[in-house]
């Protein structure tokens, strides 16, 4: 994906581009699955090797699902209401006068 991501390429495919890109969304989990049954064989009945196919499935679905638009401005609203927050918490700059003692 990341070897299409270039401008060249975008060019080169067109409308095929898009479509490369948006076919990761039914290839990931594919490639998830086949991974799980190449180390386990039998994903049903929970035994054996499943923890690292479960992992990958896990970090899959959340990076997908980071590229859901909906969810991706949802977390942008989130992290600048809290920017805006700890920006207000710090404490400003104070001017201290010097005060002359006669």
């Amino acid at each position: 994906m990341a070897a299409t991501s270039f401008k060249y390429w975008q060019r080169k495919l067109k409308k095929n581009w898009k479509r490369l890109h948006r076919s990761i969304y039914v290839i990931a989990p594919l490639v998830v699955i086949h991974y799980a049954w190449a180390k386990k064989g039998d994903l049903f009945s929970l035994q054996g090797d499943i923890v690292r196919p479960l992992i990958y499935a896990v970090i899959v679905t959340l990076l997908l699902v980071l590229r859901v638009k909906p969810v991706k401005l949802f977390i942008k609203k989130q992290w600048s209401s809290l920017t805006r927050k700890l920006s207000s918490l710090t404490p400003q700059k104070k001017t201290i006068e010097n005060k002359s003692t006669t």
